[in-house]
């Protein structure tokens, strides 16, 4: 009986070596997937955004910044997007594409927005906040991009602000 059980136990152990190798052979394929992953990076340091408020987006719903302080009592938030194709690793402009773009207060309350177009122009808007607070802002589409392989991709500035 002894004997039986070290066989199963062998046997067992075998089945779940191979499982694992199979399962991690199948998750670090080469394969295209067709997906790329959303970001909003301020850009170029480590803390995700640099002293002039540059930072740098892809997203297909929403995506999110980390916080910051405001140093005036107006923040002026510019971006520019166009759509990004993952399958031909192309970009193009499309007016009719649209993307909001929120300013928050750090507990959560709505300063105000704009609506920006996937068109390569850059624009935005001026916001009155409270100097020496904190803020963040989000970027939401308002089109439907599941399954496409297209994305908003961009980049914008906020200014004048100071990191945390």
């Amino acid at each position: 009986m002894k004997h039986i059980k070290k066989f199963f136990s062998l046997i067992m152990c075998m089945f779940l070596l191979a499982s694992m190798a199979l399962g991690t052979f199948a998750a670090t394929t080469d394969e295209p997937t067709n997906e790329a992953e959303e970001y909003l990076v301020f850009t170029p340091s480590v803390e995700r955004i640099d002293s002039n408020g540059k930072f740098d987006f892809q997203f297909r719903i929403k995506v999110t910044s980390n916080k910051f302080y405001a140093t005036s009592d107006t923040l002026r938030i510019d971006t520019r997007a166009m759509i990004y194709n993952l399958a031909d690793e192309s970009y193009k402009t499309d007016k009719s594409i649209q993307f909001r773009m929120t300013l928050y207060t750090s507990g959560g309350s709505k300063v105000g927005s704009y609506v920006g177009n996937a068109d390569n122009i850059y624009g935005g808007k001026t916001f009155s906040v409270t100097s020496g607070k904190k803020y963040y802002i989000e970027l939401t589409s308002l089109y439907d991009f599941a399954g496409t392989g297209k994305y908003i991709d961009g980049y914008g500035k906020v200014s004048p602000i100071k990191l945390s």
